[in-house]
């Protein structure tokens, strides 16, 4: 398949790579044109360089028009830093969203854009306005757009990315959803992870409520050692408590606090709900 990759950072590099080690045509697109020669040059993430590097004669560079006019769906992967307040600046996502819609009348059909990036909850619904006055057409007609964030941890990207436990797939129109869902058939053939039908705000939501659920438990695992410091073993009680199926064994093996909790703590301030969820325990 061809697929478009519309910013060539860690994950967007790493993205790359797990395309092009599964056979897939890749295309990319960064404003940084020096970004592909240091991903080959060296990434920390493990296995990615290696990859870039075995495979780059296979990996196209080029501009916009020409990843538009190849790709049978783009995926935009470029930074969304923190803001003061926790929430994430989504400045390169629109930027990135407006220019694939001006450029968008070049594709052979209505091509489809996928947000991988972790965006704020909103952020997606107010992208469209912008697009359709840039692509000078409605979504659906002119373009498709997707939020597909994906759910990965630092150190084991490739793996996380080869088997996803689950799809992320957020659309503002059923159509969409199907155009993504048969792009993601193509990429895990025959083993397709779920994928629940989202909104836009309900697959920003879950993105984060995932992330901080997750950390929640790491801290709750905290909580235990220090309880069970010089009187009882800590693998053996939180691997107790992990055989309730409700509870899972699996704690998630971060090391810098998340910027999600700190994200959705500031979605919650902007709706008005009192939220108490603390950075890291």
């Amino acid at each position: 398949m061809k697929i478009g990759v519309v910013g060539f950072g860690k994950v967007g590099s790493a993205f790359g790579a797990w395309l092009v080690s599964a056979g897939h045509e890749v295309y990319v697109y960064d404003v940084d044109r020096s970004a592909y020669s240091s991903a080959i040059a060296g990434l920390p993430e493990p296995g990615v360089s290696a990859i870039l590097r075995r495979h780059q004669d296979e990996i196209v560079w080029g501009e916009v028009p020409r990843v538009l006019r190849c790709a049978e769906a783009s995926f935009v992967i470029v930074p969304t830093p923190s803001l003061r307040n926790g929430a994430f600046d989504a400045t390169l996502v629109r930027d990135a969203c407006l220019l694939l819609a001006r450029n968008c009348r070049i594709a052979k059909e209505p091509p489809l854009i996928c947000v991988v990036s972790t965006v704020s909850p909103g952020t997606m619904d107010t992208l469209i306005s912008g697009m359709e006055h840039e692509a000078r057409g409605a979504e659906g007609e002119r373009f498709f757009l997707c939020y597909t964030p994906v759910l990965i941890a630092l150190g084991k990207v490739l793996s996380d990315l080869r088997k996803p436990p689950m799809l992320l797939i957020g659309s503002r129109t059923a159509a969409a959803w199907e155009r993504a869902v048969r792009v993601f058939e193509t990429l895990y053939p025959g083993c397709l992870p779920p994928s629940p039908s989202l909104t836009f705000r309900e697959a920003e939501l879950a993105k984060l409520g995932i992330n901080t659920f997750l950390t929640m438990k790491v801290g709750f695992a905290n909580l235990m050692a220090r309880l069970c410091q010089g009187r009882a073993n800590v693998d053996n009680v939180t691997g107790a408590i992990g055989l309730d199926s409700r509870i899972g064994g699996f704690y998630w093996p971060a090391v810098d606090p998340p910027r999600d909790n700190a994200a959705l703590l500031a979605y919650a301030r902007h709706s008005r709900v009192k939220a108490r969820i603390s950075a890291w325990a």
